[in-house]
């Protein structure tokens, strides 16, 4: 990193660290000034113009404080009433003896130092005014850059940036939680080792508690230690390095605790803000928590009410009842049971889900073949139902795990099937999206979806949105899970002439295998049959 520093290492140079060639060559120009006046006035004498003398010496003593400071003016007011007072005061070319010329010169050295003072006063209001303006404008930069930070992790580094552009050098944050944690460090790109002896200084400035500016032993570096902090205990501080010059100026102290106070702040709001969004996430957890007990309770206890209904009828009257009235009532007690396995089954696979455990085992497989079974698994409910099934012809092998892909198809005919009348027809298709995508759609002739609910009927703990039905709606909630994984996108439209159509995309990711000849012959044979 550029170890030029910002404008106020350059103005240091000025009062306290000023080698001793500078010092002597500001007394050397204010000389030279208050020669000049001289030889300006003793041409202006002999144009008859002698009493503006004084005033020439005025405005080199005035030029000296603001451009010098309060030394050389001082020097420049005692050099001008010397050389007042001998070059043109009687007599001439020798000091004056007359009590009134004494007393005058005197008046004019007076005059002369409130003029140096005073314009020395205004040059340091000026510098204070400007380096107040640099170090306001340096503060609103990090500021603003900091502001967009919403982690520690990226705070910190741009914490540790902004001290070295500010400051000029390279910087390193250190810092832990608390005295038990270990250290942690951070520089302008991001984390970095600990180093044992910039944890001894951190340790050191967090003690004091204030900018702490020190040389390196080898006498070639010097570092400034500026203590940060947040309300919970995370403390360290800002290391600052350039190579060794003059010490840092109380100027850049002053700076370095401004930065300090800035950082530890915006460590507050980031600390803040992640508390916020955690109780926030830990409320809506529990919304949904308390969601998700009362939709299962009643998703479980409308199928378990009608097979303890069914099969009570059928131990009390069963001799009585009719073989048909027995066979319905086994029927639909069958029926609930497969709805209460295909709850408890998404339940498992939510909570699957949930974990992050589900890893698909993608293998290269027909489609039809899952459409299928998951037709197959399906087939009870669909009794009644014209189903009709479109695949594509000469669609590629699919990288899929079957199982997963199989429960999407199975979820959402069993969406379909609760969402639309007893008789609505149901189908599914299967097609080239483009080079690299199957599209498979599962389409239906219900009342449709509400535009707004779109999106939200993949949200787990959606609960009746359409056609008036109750329940947890886990189904879709997985089957964009089971999709996510296997890379793909799943979504929801209403069609033109009525019903929703559900569509998801598989990536067809690498190449598939070699068919061996007889599978390549049968497959054509397939395609090529009425």
């Amino acid at each position: 990193m550029d170890s030029a520093g910002p404008a106020w290492m350059d103005a240091h140079a000025r009062p306290e660290a000023r080698s001793r060639a500078a010092l002597l060559r500001s007394y050397a120009v204010a000389g030279a000034a208050v020669a000049t006046a001289t030889g300006v006035g003793a041409l202006a004498v002999r144009l008859g113009l002698g009493q503006s003398v004084v005033l020439f010496y005025l405005v080199a003593i005035l030029l000296a404080g603001s451009k010098l400071g309060l030394g050389p003016s001082l020097f420049g007011a005692l050099l001008a009433a010397t050389s007042h007072a001998y070059f043109f005061v009687p007599p001439v070319f020798g000091f004056p003896t007359d009590v009134g010329d004494i007393l005058a010169v005197a008046a004019f050295f007076l005059v002369a130092l409130v003029v140096g003072s005073l314009s020395a006063r205004l040059r340091v209001a000026a510098e204070t005014a400007e380096r107040r303006a640099r170090h306001a404008e340096a503060l609103r930069e990090i500021s603003r850059a900091l502001s967009g930070a919403d982690h520690p992790a990226d705070l910190w580094p741009v914490a540790a940036a902004q001290a070295a552009r500010a400051l000029g050098g390279r910087a390193l944050l250190v810092l832990r939680r608390t005295t038990d944690a270990p250290w942690l460090a951070c520089g302008e790109a991001g984390p970095v080792p600990v180093d044992d002896v910039d944890v001894h200084r951190a340790e050191e400035v967090i003690r004091s508690g204030r900018p702490a500016p020190w040389a390196d032993a080898d006498a070639t570096t010097l570092r400034l230690g500026i203590p940060v902090s947040d309300r919970a205990g995370l403390r360290g501080a800002l290391l600052v390095e350039r190579p060794l010059g003059p010490a840092w100026p109380p100027e850049g102290l002053e700076l370095g605790e401004a930065i300090g106070l800035v950082t530890s702040e915006a460590m507050e709001r980031v600390r803040l803000a992640d508390q916020t969004q955690r109780m926030e996430v830990e409320s809506r957890s529990e919304r949904l928590r308390n969601a998700l007990l009362s939709s299962v309770s009643h998703d479980l206890r409308t199928p378990l009410s009608v097979i303890v209904a069914a099969t009570s009828h059928l131990a009390d009257n069963g001799e009585s009842l009719a073989p048909s009235e027995r066979t319905g009532l086994a029927r639909e007690a069958e029926r609930e049971a497969g709805r209460l396995n295909r709850l408890v089954g998404n339940l498992l696979s939510m909570t699957r889900l949930d974990a992050e455990t589900i890893r698909p085992v993608k293998e290269w497989q027909p489609l039809e073949d899952v459409v299928g079974l998951a037709v197959g698994r399906m087939e009870k409910a669909l009794v009644g139902r014209s189903v009709s099934v479109h695949l594509e012809p000469g669609l590629p092998l699919v990288p899929i795990d079957a199982l997963l892909v199989e429960q999407v198809l199975v979820n959402l005919l069993d969406n379909a099937c609760r969402h639309t009348s007893a008789s609505a027809p149901v189908e599914v298709r299967a097609s080239r999206s483009d080079a690299r995508r199957v599209l498979v759609e599962v389409l239906d002739r219900g009342p449709g979806i509400p535009e707004d609910q779109l999106e939200a009927v993949f949200d787990r703990h959606r609960t009746g949105l359409v056609g008036g039905s109750q329940g947890l709606g886990l189904g879709l909630a997985i089957c964009r899970g089971m999709v996510t994984v296997h890379g793909g996108r799943i979504w929801a439209e209403n069609r033109p002439d009525g019903g929703a159509a559900f569509r998801f995309t598989i990536p067809l990711e690498g190449e598939p295998p070699a068919l061996p000849a007889e599978e390549v012959e049968e497959s054509a044979a397939r395609e090529g049959a009425p």
